[in-house]
C-alpha cells in the first residue's frame, strides 16, 4: 500500500481533508484530448475507503451554443472559478474566437469534482464499475482496479475477474 499521506480532494465546492494511501490512479488524458478523466482510490487510516472522480474539460462555447448549459460559467467569472488558467479550445460546433481579448459571455465546461465513500473494497468497486461488465468497463477502472489489487489484498477478487479467461484448448485430429 501506498504512503498515507494528508489529502485534499474536493466533491463539488467542498473541501475535503484526510490522512490516507492512494491505492489506485489512472486518467483517461490521451494528447490534446479536450475532455479527460481522473480517478483515485484512497484507503483512509481507519480501513475505510474514498473515490476522487475528476472530470476535466478545456472546452469553450459561444453563449448561444445548443451545447450550453447550467453548469458551464462565463468567462467573466471564470477566475472565481480557477477555471481562467485553463488553455482553452474552442467547441465544434459553435467555434467561439477565443483571441484576447476573450467575450466575457463565452461560457467555459468546467471541472467536475466528486468524492465517493465507500465502506468496503466489495462497496468501491460496485461504485467503480457501476455495474458494467467487464467488457464494457471503461480501461480507466480496469487500470485502478488492478492497482487497487496490487496494493490491497482485499481487491484481489476484482483483478482476477479483469482478467480474460483463457480459451481452452481444442483438440484437432488433422486428416488428409
Amino acid at each position: 500500500m501506498g504512503e498515507v499521506g494528508l489529502r485534499t480532494v474536493r466533491n463539488g465546492s467542498r473541501v475535503l481533508r484526510f490522512r490516507a494511501a492512494v491505492i489506485g490512479a489512472a486518467t483517461s488524458q490521451r494528447g490534446s484530448a479536450p475532455r479527460w478523466s481522473e480517478l483515485v482510490v484512497y484507503r483512509l487510516e481507519d480501513g475505510t475507503y474514498l473515490i476522487s472522480k475528476i472530470g476535466r474539460s478545456t472546452v469553450a462555447h459561444h453563449p448561444a451554443c445548443a451545447r450550453v448549459n447550467h453548469r458551464m460559467v462565463a468567462w467573466e467569472s471564470a477566475a472565481e472559478f480557477g477555471e481562467d488558467i485553463v488553455r482553452r479550445v474552442p467547441c465544434l460546433d459553435c467555434q467561439p474566437d477565443l483571441t484576447p481579448p476573450i467575450d466575457p459571455q463565452v461560457r467555459l465546461e468546467t471541472t467536475r469534482y466528486r468524492a465517493i465513500p465507500a465502506m468496503t473494497a466489495e462497496s468501491t468497486a460496485e461504485a467503480l464499475t457501476e455495474s458494467r461488465a467487464v467488457l464494457l468497463m471503461p480501461q480507466l477502472v480496469r487500470d485502478v482496479l488492478s492497482q487497487c489489487a496490487q496494493a490491497d489484498p482485499a481487491f484481489s477478487k476484482y483483478a482476477e475477474a479483469l482478467t480474460p479467461a483463457k480459451a481452452p484448448s481444442e483438440n484437432f485430429t488433422r486428416t488428409g
